[in-house]
This record gives C-alpha cells, sequence and structure tokens, in this order.
C-alpha cells in the first residue's frame, strides 16, 4: 500500500532548501484529517484526507522542518505521480480540489480497471484451454517481464499481484462492478 512503486498515488517528499512556497512538513503534520501516521527509520509514512481525497505521502527526511519538495519516478505511471502531487498541493494550499469530481476514478485506479478488462478478454472462458495466468502476467500484468523457469514464477510476487487481480477481475465481472457507482478514494 505504502511502496510507491506499487501505489502511484502515493507523493514522495523530500526537504527542498531554498525554495519558497512550497508544502511544509508542519502543515502536513498539523492537517486535521490525518488517517494514519507511522514513522520508520527511513522517514514517515501519513495518509491525509479531506472531502474528495486520500492524499498518501511518504517523506523521506522527517527530521528536517521547513519546505518539501516532490520527488516523481519517470516510469509509465509518471502522470498518476505528477496527478498525485498537484491534488496535495492544491488541497494543502486550499487553492480547490482537482476539476476531477468526486466518484471518478483516479488515473491509478482507471489504468487497474483497464488491466482488468483486458485480463477478462484475456480469460475467456467460452474457448477451451484458457490462457495461464503466467501468460496474463507477461502479457497485460507485466508486459516487460519474463520467467526463466516455472520454479521462478511460482514464486514470485509478480505471480500472486497477478492471481490477485486475476480474482479481482472476476469478481468484478460477477457483480462487483455495481461498487463502481459508488466509487470512494
Amino acid at each position: 500500500m505504502w511502496r510507491a512503486s506499487l501505489h502511484p498515488g502515493t507523493v514522495i517528499l523530500v526537504p527542498a532548501h531554498n525554495i519558497e512556497d512550497c508544502v511544509r512538513l508542519e502543515d502536513l503534520l498539523a492537517w486535521r484529517d490525518k488517517l494514519v501516521g507511522i514513522s520508520i527509520d527511513r522517514g514517515r509514512y501519513l495518509a491525509l484526507g479531506n472531502a474528495t481525497h486520500v492524499h498518501r505521502v511518504f517523506i523521506r527526511d522527517d527530521s528536517a522542518l521547513g519546505p518539501l519538495a516532490a520527488v516523481a519516478a519517470i516510469d509509465r505511471h509518471l502522470p498518476q505521480r505528477l496527478h498525485a502531487a498537484q491534488q496535495l498541493r492544491a488541497s494543502v494550499s486550499g487553492a480547490g480540489e482537482s476539476k476531477q469530481p468526486l466518484g471518478t476514478p483516479t488515473p491509478y485506479h482507471a489504468d487497474r480497471l483497464s488491466r482488468m478488462l483486458r485480463i477478462l478478454d484475456a480469460l475467456d472462458y467460452t474457448r477451451p484451454g484458457a490462457v495461464a495466468s503466467r501468460e496474463v502476467s507477461e502479457s497485460i500484468v507485466y508486459p516487460s517481464t519474463r520467467f526463466a523457469s516455472a520454479v521462478d514464477w511460482k514464486v514470485s510476487s509478480e505471480r500472486r499481484h497477478t492471481l490477485r487481480l486475476i480474482n479481482e477481475a472476476i469478481g468484478m465481472r460477477e457483480g462487483g462492478y455495481v461498487r463502481l457507482l459508488t466509487w470512494a478514494r
């Protein structure tokens, strides 16, 4: 849930030296709707809520008071990471919420729903010899990953994640999609 690689909506903040008008650590620690706050030796995780969003934040060095800057990995989730940072900035500054209305999936969730649809297309159970979960993983969930052996696949975290995604997709197909009508973030 907290690892930024698994949840692109997590905003990573680091001390910002000599930059004015930034989000400050004090602002985040004084957040009125702080849902969760966990300190670890490498930093602090926060889940901050308001009327329309839950912001997941990882502060790398929580001992330094002052302005903070967001760090975003340049990967396929960059748009979601930047959107999450913009949402956090807007909420902290009081500049208003995004134009994305409550009830609309975040870019991360929209991508996840799209993957689940592709998984359901691949798992067409009307055909004999349905596709294996390893094929789903290598073609849809982790397209740049190939497993050298069956043992590597069997013990991988990618396998567990793919099976969870397949089960969630099947659950959505069999009635779970109704939850989308009351989407809450």
